[in-house]
């Protein structure tokens, strides 16, 4: 728990409310990746897209890690979603239920083929939700929280 204090509250309580928003912007949207042993380098990715500093994406990650069991849960949704919008000669389904009984009925290789194009129809609408979700937060909500920081000085 000590740790946990030094290397993201303590942070957090040092930024200014502008850049802990940055933060947490990064680290929940870089962690909701329907691919949880990719969301480490997905975070880095959006840290960037958002010109974070070294110790902004060092607490991004951190709380990317936090809300690992949030993500594990999403995956399905994520690969609905995917499967509604891009449907696939693999599955002819989007019943998360029958999906499962389709990958268990398949062979060794066949099913790790089945299991890499759920990955990519997971991504897709994550893709499409990242890309929304970064422009509002960089166009509106940014732009409120720095007005805000700003009437507080003056």
């Amino acid at each position: 728990m000590q740790k946990f204090r030094d290397r993201v509250i303590a942070p957090l309580r040092r930024m200014q409310l502008a850049d802990a928003t940055d933060c947490v912007a990064a680290g929940v949207l870089g962690g909701l990746c329907p691919i949880p042993s990719a969301t480490t380098m997905t975070t880095i990715a959006v840290s960037y897209t958002l010109r974070l500093s070294k110790a902004q994406s060092a607490v991004a990650v951190a709380l990317n890690m936090l809300i690992t069991p949030i993500d594990i849960a999403l995956v399905p949704l994520f690969v609905w979603l995917g499967a509604l919008l891009c449907p696939s000669g693999v599955f002819h389904t989007t019943s998360a239920s029958v999906l499962l009984e389709e990958l268990a009925r398949l062979d060794g290789w066949t099913s790790v083929r089945a299991l890499g194009v759920l990955a990519v129809l997971g991504c897709v609408p994550w893709l499409i939700l990242s890309a929304v979700a970064i422009l509002v937060y960089t166009k509106v909500i940014r732009r409120m929280i720095t007005r805000g920081d700003k009437s507080k000085v003056e």
